[in-house]
């Protein structure tokens, strides 16, 4: 496009920063934001979503943080992109900070925004019960995704006894909760019963994988 002299736009750009997201391009994004702001559709929340994605998963989360800072209408996108970021690299009290403030400043956490914040490793049993609660309100018990997270966050926590009956819980066991479950007990020492769930699921039909 660029040879051609044909310059993006907020449509274009956005899929743009993705593949960069995708491929830990920190070099190219940042090439992609100077031209973001030449071109002077830096403050389109599709694309400011899309540059804090690409810092986000380049590492460079603190620039990421000062972007969202700067937007003057945060959505669930970008405060969902952040608050993943932050709990998957370990920064816990950061990502419960955002998204408490993301839920009194009147933005609903959706789908992403609670795997997120439950995926990011969080050992905090107090804020895992509060966003479990939080998805049964909101009737998402029956999405797979959650409810692995949900399995792999009690794992981590310790509560065996809870990610059993979250996962018996279940409408329909895939192989991710599965994986879960069994990662969870050998965990937590129950390595019997893991094994048992393993071979179990084995005979049920589930086709495992390597994680398995």
């Amino acid at each position: 496009m660029l040879n051609h002299g044909i310059l993006p736009d907020n449509v274009v750009t956005p899929s743009a920063l993705k593949a960069c997201a995708g491929l830990l391009a920190l070099k190219i994004g940042r090439q992609i934001h100077s031209l973001v702001k030449v071109c002077g559709f830096e403050s389109d929340s599709f694309v400011q979503s899309s540059l804090i994605d690409v810092y986000v998963k380049c590492g460079e989360i603190k620039y990421a943080h000062i972007l969202f800072d700067r937007m003057s209408h945060r959505n669930v996108v970008s405060s969902s992109v952040l608050i993943a970021g932050y709990a998957r690299q370990g920064y816990v009290d950061e990502a419960k900070k955002l998204f408490n403030e993301m839920r009194d400043s009147g933005v609903e956490p959706n789908l992403i925004t609670r795997n997120g914040l439950i995926a990011g490793q969080l050992e905090d049993l107090k804020v895992g019960i509060q966003v479990h609660s939080y998805v049964i309100k909101q009737g998402l018990g029956p999405d797979n995704w959650v409810v692995s997270a949900l399995i792999d966050m009690y794992g981590k926590c310790g509560c065996a006894t809870k990610l059993l009956q979250v996962f018996k819980e279940m409408a329909h066991m895939d192989v991710v909760s599965c994986n879960a479950l069994v990662s969870g007990l050998s965990r937590n020492g129950r390595v019997d019963d893991a094994l048992k769930m393993f071979r179990q699921f084995n005979n049920q039909g589930i086709k495992l994988n390597v994680v398995s």
